[in-house]
């Protein structure tokens, strides 16, 4: 994988965890998220039942303004830019973006008008693949400073703004997978219905180690079997 590619995948887990965070703080003030976990829902649909689009702002404390995404391209070698943000086309009507400090939930139509005046910053990343706009808080040094807490629907300041960090006492449970026969731990927290994705392979095809030893021994049974009738019959 290239550099770019590497920085892409980083950013991608970045704003997974950041979208993790965001849902359990929206679900402590009563607003519970059900997410798409499909490429074709999030594709045609969005990103989640409720029409909220959450983005990770990584500049925001160093800076002091909120950056609005507005175009993007896949890679900083395409000559063309696409619409995205706030102007890509799906279900979303909110906008929640932050840290781990603070989340400012606008409406996107309020975003697009905000944008549409010209009275703010417009910049490109540092990788040339996203075009947008900055909203000044209170802490900018841009002009208009103070618009991005003026113009919030709502303001969510977080007390707890720690990543989720395990204890030492939490326990792990060893799987294999049926797919490549891998086997590797993982925490009981991140297994779900035990739906456990293999880490080599990427099947779901994974079991607890001792259900996977059963399957794989009464799997051999089944197999000594077939080959001793495939003998037999070429003995007759």
């Amino acid at each position: 994988m290239n550099s770019y590619g590497d920085y892409t995948v980083g950013k991608r887990a970045e704003g997974d965890e950041y979208e993790d965070f965001v849902i359990d703080e929206l679900y402590k003030i009563g607003l519970p998220i059900v997410n798409y976990k499909s490429r074709v829902y999030q594709y045609m649909v969005g990103e989640n039942k409720t029409g909220i689009e959450i983005k990770f702002d990584g500049n925001l404390k160093k800076r002091g303004n909120f950056y609005i995404e507005t175009a993007e391209k896949s890679h900083p070698d395409n000559e063309n830019y696409v619409a995205s943000g706030i102007y890509r086309k799906d279900n979303s009507w909110l906008w929640a973006i932050g840290n781990r400090e603070r989340i400012h939930i606008y409406g996107k139509k309020d975003l697009k008008l905000l944008y549409a005046s010209k009275k703010y910053q417009e910049v490109e990343n540092e990788t040339h693949t996203s075009k947008g706009f900055l909203l000044p808080t209170e802490k900018s040094k841009l002009p208009h400073i103070g618009d991005a807490e003026k113009y919030a629907l709502k303001i969510i300041i977080c007390k707890g703004n720690k990543p989720y960090e395990r204890t030492k006492s939490e326990k792990k449970v060893r799987f294999a997978c049926g797919s490549c026969d891998y086997k590797f731990d993982v925490f009981e927290s991140e297994i779900i219905s035990n739906l456990v994705r293999c880490p080599r392979c990427k099947s779901n095809a994974c079991d607890p180690f001792e259900e996977w030893e059963e399957f794989k021994k009464r799997l051999e049974e089944v197999r000594r079997w077939e080959r001793e009738e495939s003998r037999k019959y070429l003995e007759k």
